[in-house]
């Protein structure tokens, strides 16, 4: 009874409802014994005609147009690990914008380029040219299927995420400065066995 009373409660004078057997079953307005002579009932018939409702913001693109788009990653990754023209730089060729870099550093690019052309090309030789691929925001990042971030943005976000951490360690440094006793006692302390 109380369900009744809530639902009628809630009704809006003027709108119109439309309701579903459910609908009715729930408001214990038809029994709930009654069954469709054809043996499906509305609200199945109802659902099997809707199309699911996509969960975010999803990119929809053919298997054979991700392939290409892979690809291209792929080919800019090989051409970033090859680091043999700026091991071959002197330090006369060496600017402010760009400077030296050095040979670990070089190495280590080249490797990282070299693992992704080899995940991009993992991926891409499994998609299937002939489906069709809904990609969310995750799902574009990690295959870099969006456009590159401009230089500034992306210095920007690296400081944005480092910056903690900079602080942090800014603030320790000041704070061993404005007490160094203090630092020194705790510091002793901590390194002792309990």
């Amino acid at each position: 009874m109380l369900q009744l009373t809530l639902l009628r409660d809630g009704l809006v004078a003027g709108e119109v409802y439309a309701l579903s057997k459910a609908d009715l079953r729930r408001a214990e307005l038809i029994s709930p014994d009654l069954v469709d002579a054809s043996g499906i009932s509305e609200d199945r018939a109802v659902d099997a005609s809707r199309k699911p409702a996509i969960d975010g913001l999803r990119v929809t693109i053919s298997g054979e147009d991700l392939r290409k788009l892979l690809e291209q990653r792929i080919q800019e990754h090989r051409r970033r690990a090859d680091w043999k023209c700026e091991q071959a730089r002197t330090p006369e060729q060496q600017t402010e914008d760009e400077p030296l870099l050095p040979e670990h550093m070089c190495a280590n690019e080249a490797e990282r380029h070299e693992w992704r052309v080899d995940v991009l090309a993992f991926i891409r030789d499994h998609i299937d040219s002939a489906e069709l691929y809904r990609l969310g925001e995750a799902d574009l990042a990690f295959g870099e299927l969006l456009p590159e971030k401009p230089d500034w943005l992306e210095q920007q976000e690296f400081e944005e995420r480092t910056s903690v951490g900079f602080h942090l360690e800014r603030l320790a440094k000041r704070m061993g400065e404005l007490m160094p006793r203090e630092f020194a006692i705790a510091a002793r302390h901590a390194g002792r066995p309990e």
